[in-house]
This record gives structure tokens, sequence and C-alpha cells, in this order.
């Protein structure tokens, strides 16, 4: 456990301090080191997709690209990445926001557009 308080420095006038909290995992959201660790955290899951899928990450929102034209190997592919990632997650000891996580298809032809239902199942011990 550690222990953290945040400092305002003020040059016309003296600095303020938070009094101090204990932390017990990970790093306050707002701190210097958070988006840093966030990414050394999570670079790992971008080379385990990244054969079968063009990952990008921006802060701590990561899109991932899948660009077959044919659809059995569109759908293939997903499922793949689902599978993958699921493991990634439970190693890592995680779970995915599903309230945060969507997927959209784009099509140059609107009419060939079909519906993929996505599904991830946790794995266990």
């Amino acid at each position: 456990m550690t222990d953290i308080r945040v400092l305002i420095k003020n040059k016309y006038s003296k600095n303020c301090f938070s009094e101090w909290k204990k932390v017990k995992q990970g790093v306050p959201q707002g701190s210097i080191l958070g988006p840093l660790f966030f990414l050394l955290d999570i670079n790992d899951l971008l080379v385990i997709i990244n054969d079968t899928s063009k990952p990008t990450i921006f802060a701590d929102d990561t899109n991932i690209i899948f660009t077959p034209s044919n659809l059995t190997d569109f759908k293939d592919e997903i499922n793949i990445v689902i599978e993958k990632i699921s493991k990634w997650f439970q190693t890592n000891l995680l779970i995915m926001n599903f309230s945060k996580t969507h997927y959209v298809q784009f099509m140059a032809k609107p009419k060939l557009a079909v519906d993929i239902h996505i599904s991830y199942k946790a794995h266990s011990g």
C-alpha cells in the first residue's frame, strides 16, 4: 500500500496539499504515470491480435479494425480475436466493460451489410 496526496503549486502564494490517502492498487486517475502504465499494460494485447486485425489505441480507447472482403473470413477473424482478447483479459485479471464495447461495420455497398452477433465467453480457472 502506498500513501499519496495532491500538490498544487502556486507561484503567487503558498502551495496547497491534499490529505494523505492510501492507494491499495493501481494508480490514481489523472496521475502523470497513469497513461504510461496503461500503455505498458495493454501493449502485449495489441501484439497478440496484430496478426488477424489492425488494433489502434488512443488514451484508454482500443479499436480493432478488420478488413477482409470475404464475409466468412470476416466472421472467422472476429471470433479468433475475441477468443484471444478473452484469454488475455482472464490472464491479466481484467473484465471487459460491455456497456462501453461496440462494433461498427463500414461497407461500400449497404445492401451487403450483415448482422453479426459477437459474443464473449468468460474463461474459468
